[in-house]
């Protein structure tokens, strides 16, 4: 048995640990928390119950993506040294999600870095499997 939890983002944490306190294997709508105690509480949960949590990275089970792993696995390409990605968030997605979605409101969601950038940051340790020295960002328009 397993439960899903696909509450708001600021509503993740408790229902989950309460599932796993209840002995169910979790499946958690990213991100898994906004806050780091957050998902801190969740990983010593499921150590502590052993049960699993699984976030939903979704992207990583996509052909496109799948795709570039094995290419990168495979040793093709050599030893990866670094890995630059972009997202472009279509402006009906945009709209739609952060200006009148529930996004917009940062009191029941998670900032833009959490919602979507999490998926980037998932794929990018997966792929190679090592912890990045460096990270950088830059958010810009083009309204």
């Amino acid at each position: 048995d397993a439960a899903i939890i696909t509450t708001q983002d600021n509503m993740h944490t408790q229902p989950a640990l309460l599932a796993m306190e209840q002995g169910y294997d979790v499946l958690l709508e990213k991100p898994m928390a906004n806050k780091l105690d957050e998902c801190v509480q969740l990983v010593n949960k499921s150590q502590e119950t052993g049960k699993h949590l699984q976030i939903c990275h979704v992207l990583r089970y996509t052909d496109f993506y799948s795709t570039i792993y094995e290419t990168i696995q495979s040793g093709k390409l050599g030893k990866v040294i670094n890995i630059e990605c972009k997202e472009n968030v279509s402006y009906f997605h945009y709209s739609h999600s952060y200006i009148r979605g529930n996004w917009r409101n940062s009191e029941i969601s998670s900032p833009m870095i959490l919602a979507k950038c999490c998926h980037d940051l998932d794929l990018l340790y997966w792929m190679v499997g090592v912890v990045p020295k460096k990270v950088f960002t830059m958010i810009f328009s083009n309204l």
